[in-house]
């Protein structure tokens, strides 16, 4: 887990993204298939089971960091919040990344 903890570190630092504290997990990879989006799938997931393990495991919040930008209003209605915006910029142009977070 050590391990796995410091290269979520080295990630962060390389994204400009404040750093989480210990009792925060941090949602990595999250997504439903394009084909049965808006079914409420990815909603029920994340609010009956990814919240309420990361509760029952001791954490006391959730962070993510997400680039669409519809994703950003889709995370507000399930109560997270922005903590901060980043403009990257790559060899095809500018990408924005929002962190996120919520309590668990």
């Amino acid at each position: 887990m050590r391990h796995r903890q410091s290269r979520l570190r080295d990630i962060e630092r390389a994204d400009g993204m404040a750093h989480p504290a210990e009792d925060t997990w941090t949602l990595i990879y999250f997504a439903v298939d394009s084909a049965v989006q808006g079914r409420g799938i990815g909603t029920a997931l994340l609010q009956q089971q990814i919240v309420l393990m990361a509760k029952a495991a001791g954490a006391r919040q959730l962070t993510l960091v997400t680039n669409p930008h519809r994703n950003v209003a889709y995370y507000r209605g399930q109560g997270f919040s922005v903590m901060c915006k980043r403009q990257a910029t790559y060899s095809g142009g500018v990408v924005f990344k929002w962190q996120l977070t919520r309590l668990a």
